[in-house]
């Protein structure tokens, strides 16, 4: 079965001059099949035909079934597929009715083998998810009987413990082994048997922001907007209200990036970019606890984490003024006015490794997983 998809993005100066290219998103058809948790659009350009598990990959024992549960999985968990190949490791991707075209291109994109999970019989040494909980969990728990062992590489910004949602979902706690981030991971993780990995996409940003290839700032400020999850849904009106008014009393243009997933007519100031090119054309990016704050912070920006219904989650960090929590409106603002002070781009990167994302020295993030899942076999 052969699925198409094809869009086209530019940069935004790009954009705001041809409005037009814009509509090829789709909101309403296809515009979450290319956002990750975060409301990021992975790639600018992408154009593929995916191919879905031909009669050759369905017929294949693989090493290790990687088990995406959104397109960004994909991106992420592609370069190590190529590095397990470097190790004599085979592996391919599994896809079922959760899938999505975006997905599927992105596979076809990487040129991944591709299988059918309904149909595939094979018991895989290992399958790989960056969800070990929702949709992936009934395959999850099959492959386990059958003698797979079960690797989970955490995706980001997490409640290790629930102490928001209140949720019964404990992420990471049925996988044999997970490949973590870096000391937030460590200190908070509820497992026995982990290796610190750190992160594909932050390298990769890392590495752009080092070679001075993103977007120039061309805005104070933009609010990442996310009460997606059920956490905090009753602070969400306030929460963006001390942000709108902080904006009004210093004379800025509120410019707003509402997660994919949540509604809230009441906003306004939307933008209607990809989360990413907001942050590589903001200043500061104001946000609750999200990957988006990681990202931020990896492109040099600065990042003011506001959290006025004091929420739990990240209250283990030493917070910096350089990188501060912000508890009060007066805070923000004084935050914001602030802006144009010297900042040193890499202290907030070194924040960010210090706390959240381990680098390591000569050895990638991809090669780290990559070897890890081969031990584990």
């Amino acid at each position: 079965m052969s699925r198409a998809i094809d869009l086209t993005y530019r940069n935004p100066r790009w954009a705001a001059e041809n409005p037009s290219a814009v509509s090829l998103f789709k909101p309403d058809e296809e515009w979450h099949d290319y956002l990750n948790a975060d409301g990021f659009v992975d790639q600018y350009s992408i154009t593929g035909t995916a191919r879905l598990g031909t009669d050759r990959q369905q017929a294949e024992a693989f090493d290790v079934i990687v088990l995406p549960s959104a397109r960004y999985h994909v991106t992420e968990l592609a370069p190590v597929i190529a590095q397990l190949r470097n190790l004599g490791v085979s592996a391919a991707l599994g896809f079922d009715s959760n899938s999505t075209d975006g997905m599927l291109a992105e596979a076809e994109r990487f040129s991944l083998d591709c299988v059918r999970m309904a149909e595939y019989t094979s018991a895989p040494g290992a399958v790989l998810v960056m969800n070990d909980w929702g949709a992936t969990r009934t395959y999850l728990e099959s492959a386990r009987r059958r003698g797979s062992k079960i690797i989970a590489k955490v995706e980001g910004a997490q409640d290790f413990a629930n102490r928001e949602t209140l949720r019964w979902r404990l992420p990471y706690t049925f996988a044999d082994l997970v490949l973590l981030q870096g000391e937030f991971d460590e200190q908070n993780i509820m497992v026995d048997n982990a290796i610190t990995v750190g992160s594909i996409r932050t390298e990769q940003i890392l590495d752009a922001a080092e070679r001075r290839i993103l977007e120039e700032p061309v805005r104070p400020a933009v609010t990442n907007f996310n009460f997606a999850y059920g956490v905090h849904p009753r602070a969400e009106s306030k929460w963006y209200r001390d942000v709108r008014d902080v904006h009004a009393s210093l004379g800025y243009r509120l410019h707003v990036n509402v997660h994919p997933a949540v509604t809230a007519a009441f906003v306004d100031g939307r933008s209607s970019w990809p989360l990413a090119l907001d942050l590589e054309t903001s200043d500061v990016l104001i946000s609750r606890a999200s990957t988006a704050i990681f990202d931020a912070l990896a492109m040099g920006r600065r990042v003011a984490y506001f959290r006025p219904e004091k929420e739990m989650v990240w209250q283990s960090v030493e917070w910096t003024t350089g990188v501060p929590s912000i508890d009060t409106p007066r805070e923000l603002k004084e935050f914001l006015v602030g802006r144009n002070t010297y900042w040193e781009p890499r202290a907030g990167q070194e924040f960010l490794k210090k706390n959240f994302v381990s680098v390591f020295p000569n050895v990638s993030a991809v090669e780290r997983v990559a070897t890890a899942i081969a031990s584990g076999l």
